[in-house]
């Protein structure tokens, strides 16, 4: 089951973000909405957003190693897409070293990195966390209603 991470959550999130390679120094960051999948007390994955204005940055989507390829990075992306549409968020971004190729078969676009709103591109994972020479993309969304 998909659920919002709580605060108990954040040392294991903090553990799977380091043992997958990707930046967790912010993850506490009031800004930033994290959730996971725990099944038998087994954190399998996680993924964020980190609000930005009528944006939102997709970040920390992670599964733990000894649970890829059996669906469940599939069921997080789409859980958050999801959730960024019901609330209204109008395009998401994201900056990759390793996924690229994953997020264009789901109909994400490279972009310049300066080309974001001022709101992403001031945020700390543009700013400070990730590399510049991060693929910079974006997905925009067609917002639900609740």
């Amino acid at each position: 089951m998909i659920i919002k991470a709580q605060f108990s959550d954040y040392p294991e999130i903090t553990h799977m973000l380091e043992v997958c390679d990707f930046p967790f120094s912010d993850v506490q960051d009031k800004d930033i909405e994290f959730w996971i999948i725990r099944e038998n007390g087994i954190l399998i994955a996680t993924g964020a957003l980190q609000h930005a204005g009528d944006s939102a940055i997709f970040r920390s989507f992670s599964v733990n190693p000894e649970f890829r390829n059996k669906g469940f990075g599939e069921r997080i992306y789409e859980s958050i897409l999801k959730s960024a549409s019901v609330r209204g968020i109008s395009t998401l971004y994201l900056l990759t070293t390793t996924a690229e190729r994953y997020f264009l078969k789901r109909g994400w676009t490279r972009l310049d990195r300066n080309s974001t709103p001022k709101a992403v591109l001031e945020s700390s994972e543009f700013k400070t966390i990730c590399p510049s020479t991060a693929v910079c993309m974006a997905f925009p969304l067609q917002p639900k209603s609740r």
